[in-house]
């Protein structure tokens, strides 16, 4: 038997199609994970203008991220003494507040769109859908591979995400006074995001031997299509 953090009352049953499986997904999700996270942080950067006090701070956020990351991991993902639920609470509250600003400054951008009117409205409406829908299943999974209960999973992915941007469709016209600020929120998330990725990138060393470097770039090529579907990017 698998049991992927030591206090899950779930386990997964170690076969060796089942471990493959999970190894692959984990990989395809990690890719994901790291394009999505990189494409954030670099969003800052470009909004910025490209300016080395930006570039330092990007750079400063995504060492001190895997740093956090690592940190995670040791005492998480590839520990073998017990460990407490806060523990596992930090991992699941950076995915949840990354995933939250992520997901309501989508929310006010389809406020916006249907603002100008509704063909625009429901042109990006459909795209940041798609793009939720492909970007929380990957995430979900990830999720429930680490051993996280289902009702946590759905609550912290998909119920994130309709709060988020529900959230930020109804407070669009509040929201959209702090746009000058959206380049650094991105940028929190980002970092937030590779911090979860760098735990997660121990996570499969750990419990499956190696990352598919394949299923990496695959997972990344993925996130790079689905944030770029009908104009929306990061």
């Amino acid at each position: 038997m698998i049991q992927y953090h030591t206090h899950m009352e779930d386990k997964i049953v170690n076969t060796s199609t089942s471990k493959k499986y999970f190894a692959k997904s984990a990989s395809v999700g990690l890719g994901f994970l790291l394009f999505l996270s990189l494409s954030q942080m670099f969003h800052y950067v470009d909004e910025s203008g490209f300016n080395a006090s930006s570039v330092v701070l990007g750079m400063t956020v995504l060492v001190g991220a895997v740093g956090l990351g690592r940190i995670l991991a040791k005492h998480l993902s590839v520990c073998t003494h017990e460990h407490t639920d806060d523990v596992d609470i930090t991992f699941i509250v950076l995915l949840v507040v990354g995933s939250l600003i992520h997901t309501v400054f989508d929310g006010s951008v389809i406020h916006e769109s249907f603002s100008n009117g509704v063909g625009e409205g429901v042109g990006v409406l459909s795209a940041i859908l798609f793009h939720e829908i492909i970007r929380t299943s990957i995430l979900y999974r990830i999720i429930r591979v680490m051993g996280f209960k289902k009702s946590l999973a759905l609550i912290s992915v998909f119920g994130v995400s309709f709060l988020g941007i529900a959230g930020g469709y109804v407070l669009g016209g509040f929201i959209s006074q702090f746009h000058e600020y959206e380049s650094v929120a991105h940028l929190v998330s980002g970092g937030m995001f590779i911090a979860v990725t760098t735990d997660l990138y121990y996570y499969i060393k750990h419990h499956y031997g190696k990352v598919s470097v394949a299923l990496v770039i695959l997972g990344m090529v993925v996130a790079y299509i689905v944030g770029n579907f009908g104009g929306h990017g990061e």
